[in-house]
């Protein structure tokens, strides 16, 4: 054995503690200085911390100096073996404590690596050179582990040591045993029985051994004493094995006579039949041959390079390395884990020439438990040629037998249906030479972190593949290729590509001429039938869901049918969750991984603004409707569903006023409920990002609040984000969520929320460039506030309206119009608005020719306290009103600040805008900079098909000239006349 340090120097445990250095005892010190020194062996290539020293050595008792008598006795143990010729770098500091290395000269270690070299022996049917390797071992103990020590907890560490040492007394006596050595080792037996009645294995032995040497009627004793023993002190009748034993000599079973054989040559062939149809797959197929092509990872540098050209790795290049690869196949129920396990497992057989074993785990089997480890290596070791007389009871026992067992060999495990990794793991071979398959419905995490395992996760199968499967499965008699197409796509897409329920939906096509494809398709379209369609036989794609929920904990249970209330919803972040069950983020994000490591929800991607999110398949979505609506009353439902759309509307309001100095301002307010909720950091972090990453939650919500009933959360909520529609140009959004939140106001009575969707809906069309249906709108909207009394209301529709009506050239009005608002807005405190409308003040007098007078409106309303937003468009206004005034340096400076300011919130309309301003106000400083900034603006009309502001990048660039000045010219002219913007329409119609 390679040792660190000192070559001489040797340690020992296996009895009273013992150093040596060459053939000379070292005297380590006392009490505390041995047991600080047991410690750091028992622990060996580990650090032990001084908490720990002080826990395993003071116990109960420390005294206040304990850390100062720790680093004493340290030094004292280092002095030792530096008098004695030893190396006291042997007794590492290191971060966090102390530590002896694992290479050190240690009888245990030498007794681990000892007794793995045995069972090697033993399982390659060396019996004899076995035995002699176990007895060599044995004789290395030379009494109590750390005789003389007194701590305690310290001799309950070292404990393992000595059940280790009765375990591998177990097995030698095994291997004597069949090696006919039966009379001489009665005696050692009845000596070992005497100490230990309770250790069933080896009064077994004792049985056998007597019954061998023609004395049954002792070896009978030998078990009614160990039977009152078991009944009188724990209650319990002996165990299978014994009892095996006792009838085995009750019926002069020969091997009850003679010594057992050796352990039969076998090649296991146990994996059940591949799946009929097996379909696609083929990415998920070549990431299992990675588990064959050692060049992977830890490519053996001797492996011959005979492959084919088709990729096809022989046999012979299975890499030796130690470790053994492991492919954990996870997916929800349904998803073809095993079928795709099975389909390898048999195109890859030959690779394995010493066999494959199979074992279904039971980890989510209606009426069962997961099988028990124990059970399952009992039934590998008799697939393997054990005898069951040789198979040992203990879980470490059997393990290490059925490693041993397969060291060198070529052998194939699929573990399928696990349930966890602590079931796995007793079940993985120590040989690098193994392969193994687990499949699952939960992710494993611990095999991929501890074992390296490699994690594939399946997801439903592609369009094509789907109906393909269907094809193969219902048979062409029932699907017609060309004919069905369409329909075969649909049902595919009801089925979710779901694998399980394609199978089912094909087979019930298959098997009875009742359905036709159209009727199948038909009676999958309602939702609230789907899953009970989706049943054939004993096959029933709702308990393959059943049996994941089951075995979720009660809160992730819970938070697994509150998914299930939302409609809509096609991805969430964890502060959805939050607001359903009421609790924290952290237990909100921790339950999310939950339910994704059961596969019951797949982790989708992160967000723009870096939230993690996570997507639901639409049968297990079904699942958890009836679940939800089977275990929770309305009441429950309702009550969790409005802290949801609560919660987001109060997120929301936040993320506003990140961009508004109050979030009130310059919008509409309910009394709504709000649900304050622990808001995300990335809310925070980047507010826009945020809210358009929530976009089509915001839309989700306001459709089911509005399905509900819940007028007033589906237009406060409707009407919250707009800032951002208004941005970024989601007028599909904007207008999706006014509809639906209309809609529920005017079947519910809401006035003030009709009018309030109404209003959206006239900024909709006033942002379209919608001339005349802006008018309209806007109309009914003021109509309803002055008929409610809202004042507020009737001042914000008034601005929209004002500069609605100034595109068309009503200006002479507009000013005293919007006077009249600035005084509401004044009095309720909105600064916000009383800034945006004194800058629509401003513009009119700026379009009238008018400039000196919109100065004062625009410097006033930049003195009050403004979002980036809102600066940025008086910014714009003031280069405007600078640029008709002459001031063209302080109108490019303008300018410029208001494109950054654009730009920082990613505000494309505004800064398509801005560039016209600043392209016009450049041109008369910079002409060739003023038109390459120009052009950049009609690029971000045509972008975002804005007519009007098209038609204005058109005009400016018609009046710089040049030889494409006609062509843009009358491309204005075009857009105004469609607009019906005639004040613009002239300016152009004056330069022809």
């Amino acid at each position: 054995m390679a040792l660190s340090g000192e070559p001489g120097t040797r340690f020992a445990i296996l009895g009273p503690l013992e150093v040596v250095v060459g053939d000379r005892p070292v005297h380590v010190g006392g009490p505390r200085p041995q047991a600080v020194l047991a410690t750091l062996l028992l622990h060996s290539g580990q650090t032990v911390s001084t908490g720990r020293l002080v826990d395993l050595v003071w116990e109960d008792a420390p005294p206040s100096s304990v850390r100062g008598q720790v680093a004493a006795a340290i030094s004292a143990l280092r002095g030792a073996l530096r008098k004695a010729g030893g190396d006291p770098a042997l007794i590492e500091t290191v971060a966090g404590g102390y530590r002896v290395p694992r290479t050190l000269a240690l009888d245990a270690l030498t007794v681990e690596q000892g007794l793995t070299a045995a069972r090697q022996e033993a399982a390659g049917g060396r019996p004899g050179q076995a035995a002699a390797m176990f007895r060599a071992m044995l004789r290395l103990w030379r009494g109590p582990v750390l005789g003389g020590i007194t701590s305690s907890a310290l001799l309950n560490a070292a404990s393992r040591w000595e059940e280790l040492r009765l375990a591998a007394l177990e097995e030698c006596v095994e291997l004597e045993l069949d090696l006919g050595h039966h009379r001489e080792l009665t005696a050692e037996l009845r000596s070992f029985v005497g100490e230990h009645p309770l250790r069933e294995r080896a009064r077994a032995q004792l049985m056998l051994s007597l019954s061998r040497s023609g004395r049954q009627a002792d070896a009978l004793a030998v078990y009614d004493e160990g039977r009152r023993l078991m009944v009188d002190e724990l209650g319990l009748e002996p165990g299978p094995r014994l009892r095996e034993v006792h009838n085995m000599i009750l019926l002069e079973d020969p091997v009850t006579r003679e010594p057992g054989r050796e352990v039969a040559d076998v090649r296991p062939s146990q994996l059940p039949p591949a799946a009929f149809a097996f379909t696609g797959r083929q990415a998920e197929l070549a990431e299992l041959d990675a588990l064959l092509d050692a060049a992977d990872d830890t490519a053996d540098d001797t492996a011959d390079d005979t492959a084919d050209v088709s990729g096809d790795v022989s046999g012979d290049d299975i890499s030796g390395d130690d470790a053994v690869r492991v492919s954990v196949v996870s997916g929800v129920g349904g998803i073809g884990k095993t079928a795709l396990a099975m389909a390898w497992a048999h195109r890859r057989a030959e690779r394995f020439p010493d066999g494959q074993l199979f074992a279904d785990l039971s980890g989510f089997t209606r009426g069962s438990r997961p099988a028990a480890p124990e059970s399952v290596l009992d039934g590998f070791l008799r697939a393997l040629g054990v005898p069951g007389r040789r198979i040992p009871q203990s879980l470490a026992e059997r393990t290490a037998l059925y490693r041993s067992m397969l060291v060198g060999r070529r052998l194939l495990v699929v573990l399928d249906n696990a349930h966890s990794a602590d079931q796995v793991r007793p079940l993985l071979p120590g040989s690098g030479t193994c392969r193994v398959i687990v499949t699952s419905r939960k992710r494993l995490g611990g095999l991929v972190v501890q074992e390296g395992a490699r994690p594939l996760t399946l997801e439903v199968l592609p369009p094509d593949d789907a109906r393909l499967l269907l094809r193969r499965i219902a048979g062409r008699r029932r699907v017609d290729d060309d004919a069905d197409g369409e329909e075969l796509s649909t049902l595919a897409e009801l089925c979710d590509r779901l694998p399980l329920a394609l199978r089912i939906a094909a087979a019930k096509l298959a098997v009875g001429s009742a359905w036709s494809l159209g009727e199948l398709t038909g009676s999958l379209r309602a939702e609230r039938h789907r899953l009970n369609e989706l049943r054939q036989d004993e096959e029933q794609l709702r308990n393959t869901f059943e049996l994941s929920y089951l075995d979720l904990p009660r809160t992730a249970r819970l938070a697994f049918r509150r998914i299930g209330l939302l409609q809509g919803v096609r991805d969430l972040a964890p502060w959805t969750l939050a607001a359903l069950l009421h609790t924290s983020l952290r237990d909100a994000e921790e339950l999310c991984e939950e339910l994704a490591n059961a596969q019951m929800l797949q982790p989708a991607r992160r967000d723009a603004s870096g939230q993690r999110r996570y997507t639901m398949h639409d049968l297990v979505r079904l699942f958890a409707i009836e679940r939800a609506e089977e275990e929770e009353s309305p009441e429950q439902r309702a009550e969790a569903l409005t802290r949801a759309i609560g919660g987001l509307l109060a997120l929301a309001e936040r993320a506003r006023g990140h961009e508004y100095p109050r979030h009130d301002l310059l919008i509409l307010r309910g009394t709504a409920p709000r649900h304050h909720l622990e808001p995300p950091p990335q809310l925070d972090a980047d507010p826009m990002a945020w809210l358009d990453a929530e976009r089509a939650t915001v839309v989700a919500f306001v459709t089911q609040a509005a399905h509900l009933g819940w007028a007033g959360l589906a237009w406060e909520l409707a009407a919250t984000p707009v800032y951002l529609y208004e941005m970024s140009g989601y007028f599909d959004d904007w207008r999706t969520v006014a509809d639906a939140a209309l809609a529920a106001c005017g079947e519910t009575g809401d006035r003030r929320g009709e009018a309030a969707m109404l209003l959206s809906r006239g900024e909709i069309h006033h942002q379209r460039r919608q001339l005349t249906e802006a008018g309209t709108t806007l109309a009914a909207a003021m109509r309803i506030f002055e008929e409610v009394g809202d004042e507020y209301g009737q001042a914000l529709t008034r601005r929209y309206d004002v500069v609605t009506r100034g595109y068309r050239g009503d200006h002479e009005g507009a000013a005293a119009e919007l006077w009249k608002a600035v005084a509401v807005f004044e009095r309720v405190g909105d600064t916000t608005a009383e800034a945006v409308t004194l800058g629509s003040i401003a513009h009119h007098h700026t379009t009238l020719g008018r400039p000196d007078r919109a100065e004062g409106p625009l410097v006033r309303a930049l003195a009050h306290p403004l979002g980036r937003r809102t600066k940025a468009l008086l910014t714009k206004r003031l280069a405007d009103t600078y640029h008709e005034l002459g001031k063209n340096l302080e109108a490019v400076e303008a300018g410029r600040l208001a494109l950054r300011l654009v730009r920082e919130q990613r505000d494309q309309i505004g800064e398509a805008w801005v560039l016209l301003s600043l392209g016009e106000a450049l041109a008369d400083v910079d002409r060739p900079l003023g038109r390459e900034t120009l052009a950049s603006s009609l690029a971000g009309a045509d972008r975002l098909g804005d007519l009007l502001l098209a038609g204005r990048a058109h005009l400016a660039l018609a009046r710089l000239g040049g030889e494409n000045a006609h062509g843009h010219l009358d491309l204005a002219i075009t857009a105004f006349r469609r607009l019906g913007a005639q004040p613009w329409l002239e300016k152009a119609l004056n330069l022809t």
